[in-house]
């Protein structure tokens, strides 16, 4: 083995050892029997061609001494004696290796088993939700045809992935961290404090669904370091899934965080920890105990319902090593640049429109996807090839637009409770000046939000990561 070979195989091992999950495997990083197909002569075909003419001529190989019965031969590469055609016959008859022009039709199947792990932040919110530990099993199918175009060897590909979550994960969607919602405090006519609503709530997820495809078209046996082929590749890819949130248990606290009057937060001078109270209030006049935004909180049904798309264009390289005749590795890398979209519904947000209460949104090329994989192949039959391998995936984007889609009825009707107190003469001032507050910032709410639709842009960052190890099988026509 040279030292170019050598490096070659470093390579490959060094990229098998370096991925870890979840990449779909259609079928393009294949191995010189079945998975990658190229155009040219393979190494060993190459050499045998040149055997064949580097062999003496039929006179001067009867010229040589007669083996003797029994003799052990020194090759198996003889020129066949005059007279045995059906000898040459089967030495010619290709390997496995030597049918790997790359030309014709593969089709290729397997089932992967993923760790996958989704999120957002959302900057100005302050909100993060994300669902740890997701499962998936995943089959996909993928066929790809070699074929000549002018001096180029190309190979066209397709792939589709379906899958499904399996067991349950978790839920968490963080508003105490950083986020919540902010309220001026007034007394009479005074302002006294500014309180913020908090909440945490954790759910289990289950019955998720996973739909992906891809589409390229690679450049192949162009490149070769020895026994490693390169082979680059363009093409589209997509990936879209579905995530559900069901027994919502959570927490809200409401707490005054400034205000010199009411303010219930503190400092622990010992430990420098700040602890901060809940907010109450005592109804004089009926004797009630009111504790706001303070409350325990469990939803039985589907809390959360989010439907996430990267879709957009990549490049990729292939790699493959020949081990020997009937095994190889290979390793791909890929680097995209999709666009970003995620639906959601929160069907307890009476506040928010159903099915569709939020949305972010990113456009292609604003994403980033960056997938590994690895693989070992091995020869079932010259036709037949079965694979071993992991996969490791990451999209993330930053800056994506998050739009609320708002319930215009609820906060209509909020709006001409409110307008009667402030109306009626015979209603406490107490009352109607509580009453005009809302009245303003429901009118104020709808100059931000046009069509009660409210938009910030740069405002969510996502990142979906997974890892997975599959199995599958090819075949070649």
């Amino acid at each position: 083995m040279n030292k170019i070979s050598i490096g070659a195989l470093l390579i490959a091992l060094c990229a098998s050892g370096a991925a870890s999950a979840n990449t779909f495997f259609t079928g393009q990083n294949q191995s010189s029997q079945r998975w990658y197909q190229s155009t040219g002569p393979s190494p060993m075909s190459a050499n045998a061609q040149r055997n064949q003419f580097q062999q003496p001529n039929q006179f001067q190989h009867m010229n040589r001494p007669q083996q003797q019965p029994g003799a052990v031969r020194q090759s198996t590469m003889q020129q066949p004696r005059p007279g045995q055609p059906q000898q040459q016959q089967q030495q010619q008859r290709p390997g496995p290796q030597q049918q790997a022009d790359g030309m014709g039709l593969t089709l290729t199947g397997g089932l992967t088993h993923k760790y996958a792990f989704w999120g957002f932040d959302m900057a100005k919110a302050g909100s993060v939700l994300h669902y740890d530990n997701v499962m998936w099993n995943v089959f996909d199918f993928g066929a790809a045809y070699g074929f000549t175009a002018g001096d180029m060897n190309l190979r066209v590909s397709a792939g589709l992935q379906f899958g499904a979550q399996f067991g349950e994960s978790t839920m968490v969607d963080d508003d105490i961290t950083n986020g919540g919602i902010g309220y001026h405090l007034i007394d009479g006519d005074e302002n006294v404090g500014f309180a913020v609503s908090r909440a945490i709530s954790l759910g289990k997820s289950s019955g998720g669904n996973m739909l992906g495809y891809n589409l390229g078209i690679s450049l192949i046996d162009k490149f070769q370091l020895g026994a490693l082929r390169i082979n680059p590749e363009i093409g589209w890819r997509s990936l879209s899934y579905n995530l559900k949130t069901n027994n919502n248990h959570g927490m809200s606290i409401m707490v005054v965080e400034d205000g010199e009057k009411w303010g219930t937060c503190f400092r622990i001078i010992t430990t420098g920890e700040i602890q901060c109270l809940p907010l109450v209030w005592f109804n004089e006049d009926t004797g009630d105990i009111e504790t706001g935004d303070t409350y325990f909180f469990s939803q039985p049904g589907t809390s959360h319902d989010y439907k996430v798309d990267w879709s957009g264009p990549y490049i990729a390289i292939g790699m493959e090593y020949v081990i020997n005749h009937n095994n190889s590795v290979n390793a791909r890398l890929e680097i995209g640049l999709p666009g970003y979209n995620a639906v959601g519904n929160q069907a307890y947000r009476p506040d928010w429109a159903h099915p569709k209460s939020v949305e972010d949104n990113a456009g292609v090329g604003s994403a980033r996807h960056i997938g590994l994989s690895a693989n070992w192949l091995t020869q079932i039959t010259d036709a037949v090839q079965l694979s071993i391998g992991f996969s490791f995936d990451n999209y993330s984007v930053s800056g994506a637009t998050a739009q609320t889609f708002l319930n215009s009825a609820w906060f209509m009707n909020m709006y001409n409770h409110a307008l009667d107190i402030v109306g009626n003469p015979l209603a406490e001032e107490d009352a109607r000046i509580q009453a005009q507050a809302v009245v303003d910032d429901i009118l104020a709410l709808q100059q931000f939000c046009p069509g009660w639709v409210c938009t910030d842009d740069n405002e969510v960052s996502s990142v979906y990561r997974s890892m997975g190890i599959r199995v599958g099988l090819s075949a070649a026509f």
